[in-house]
C-alpha cells in the first residue's frame, strides 16, 4: 500500500510541476511593487483565474534585492521565485500550491504543498496587496 501512496504523490509532484512549466510559458509579469525591503513582486496576469465560486488562482514572482535575506537558500544565490497560489476572495484567506526557487546556476528548486491549509492573509503585507489585486477590492 505504501508503495501505491509514493507512485500517488510522484504523480501529484510530477503534475504540478509540468502545470508550472507550461505556465510559465505563456507568462505575463505585472509589476505590482517592492516590499519594505526593496524586493519585488509579480504578477502573472494570464494565470489569473477563478477556479470556483471566489476562488482565484495566480502565479507570483518574487525577486528578491541584493541585500535580502532571502537572496540566498542553501548556500545557493536566488535569482527569484514563483509561487502558485489560490487566493480565497470572500474568506480573505490564501494557500500555497507550488514554490519553484531559481538560482544564479541555472538549477531551481521546485516544491508542491499536496494537503496546503488554508491560511489568513495577513494585513500590510504582498500577499495582501496580491489578494486585492485578484480579487478586485
Amino acid at each position: 500500500m505504501s508503495l501505491l501512496n509514493n507512485v500517488k504523490e510522484a504523480l501529484l509532484v510530477l503534475g504540478f510541476i509540468i502545470a508550472t512549466v507550461i505556465m510559465a510559458a505563456g507568462a505575463e509579469w505585472k509589476f505590482l511593487g517592492k516590499d519594505g525591503r526593496s524586493n519585488d513582486y509579480y504578477i502573472d496576469s494570464s494565470s489569473i483565474k477563478e477556479i470556483k465560486s471566489g476562488i482565484i488562482r495566480a502565479r507570483v514572482k518574487f525577486v528578491p534585492s541584493s541585500g535580502s535575506p532571502l537572496k540566498h537558500f542553501k548556500d545557493k544565490i536566488v535569482n527569484y521565485s514563483t509561487e502558485l497560489k489560490e487566493y480565497d476572495c470572500s474568506g480573505r484567506r490564501i494557500r500555497r500550491l507550488v514554490v519553484t526557487i531559481h538560482f544564479d546556476d541555472g538549477t531551481n528548486e521546485t516544491g508542491s504543498f499536496e494537503n496546503a491549509r488554508w491560511e489568513p492573509i495577513l494585513h500590510k503585507t504582498f500577499d495582501e496587496n496580491i489578494y486585492e489585486f485578484v480579487c478586485k477590492i
